[in-house]
């Protein structure tokens, strides 16, 4: 922000100085002419009409300065610009890059639910299958049924622990 004080202050102290010139070189033109001629304003109407030509010139000259003035601006507002859209086209990549490591890691946090829910599941089956045993009777047929479920059931919850532990 100094900076641009700074360069600002620069620029309008330039501009300053090329008015202050130019009313110089204005004035020194009215004395140039005065000394070269040495006709007075009442003796010659016509050389008092001219001398206004040297106010023409100074307010050229001032018209001229401040086209200047304003495309030094222009260049300083271009080269301002371009830094914005530098530091926009960062920032906006780093948000797309932050944009894609947080989809990852919401698509591995959803595969980490679904398996939690599918142990959760599993865990629910074995504790069934363990209480529909402990209410069997020891010669029933359905027992060893149970017990091929709840081993079926283990062996699973067993798959997708090993999994989970691969992954983190």
């Amino acid at each position: 922000m100094e900076i641009k004080k700074l360069k600002e202050s620069t620029s309008l102290n330039s501009f300053i100085l090329g008015i202050l010139i130019i009313i110089g070189i204005w004035l020194i033109s009215i004395l140039i002419i005065n000394f070269f001629f040495e006709n007075t304003f009442n003796e010659n109407a016509a050389w008092f009409g001219d001398s206004f030509g040297a106010i023409n010139s100074l307010f050229s000259g001032l018209a001229f300065a401040g086209i200047i003035y304003t495309i030094l601006l222009q260049r300083q507002e271009l080269q301002l610009q371009r830094q914005e859209l530098k530091n926009t086209r960062e920032e906006l990549k780093r948000s797309a890059d932050s944009q894609e490591k947080t989809e990852k890691l919401f698509k591995y946090q959803g595969d980490i639910m679904n398996k939690t829910a599918r142990l959760n599941g599993l865990n629910q089956l074995i504790e069934y299958y363990s209480i529909a045993l402990n209410n069997t009777d020891q010669k029933s047929k359905n027992r060893g049924l149970l017990i091929d479920k709840m081993k079926s059931a283990r062996k699973k919850s067993e798959s997708i622990l090993r999994d989970l532990e691969t992954e983190v």
